[in-house]
């Protein structure tokens, strides 16, 4: 059998959970989390699991925001503690290089809270750089230039 990918993005508020043999889906749920990320995610992970079928849990990759630092955070545990009894490798992978914005340039930009917007550049679907919390007079210049520039901005 082969071995099976499971990836949990738990960095914004519509969360979710899937588990991929190759190219095909075995297994995808989502659920809201607000605040509650711990609440939910053992039930979303237990459905995605019993979906394998006996295949082997080779990898396990977790969106790393930016967003919700007490999501991720719960996302990596539950990853480390699954990985510990399937023997699974764990990654973190920018939740942005998933928008599939594959080809081309691109500027993504998010609500930060607090007054602050994370801002960061995409090229062929991956960040160029690590993400920057910028004040909003700031993030609004940086939407204007790449406007200016024709890159579409997300």
């Amino acid at each position: 059998m082969q071995d099976v990918l499971l990836v949990l993005e738990t960095s914004c508020v519509q969360s979710s959970a899937a588990a991929w043999c190759g190219e095909r889906l075995l297994c995808q749920t989502a659920w809201r989390a607000e605040r509650n990320h711990s609440s939910a995610i053992f039930k979303a992970v237990r459905q995605v699991l019993d979906a394998l079928e006996g295949r082997r849990l080779k990898e396990i990759v977790v969106g790393s925001g930016p967003g919700s630092y007490g999501g991720i955070r719960v996302a990596l545990a539950v990853a480390d503690g699954l990985s510990l009894v399937h023997g699974s490798r764990v990654a973190a992978f920018s939740s942005w290089n998933g928008l599939d914005l594959l080809h081309g340039k691109a500027c993504v930009m998010s609500d930060a809270r607090r007054g602050g917007w994370t801002w960061g550049k995409l090229e062929n679907g991956v960040l160029t750089d690590v993400p920057a919390v910028l004040p909003a007079e700031q993030a609004r210049a940086c939407v204007a230039e790449c406007l200016e520039k024709g890159v579409p901005v997300f």
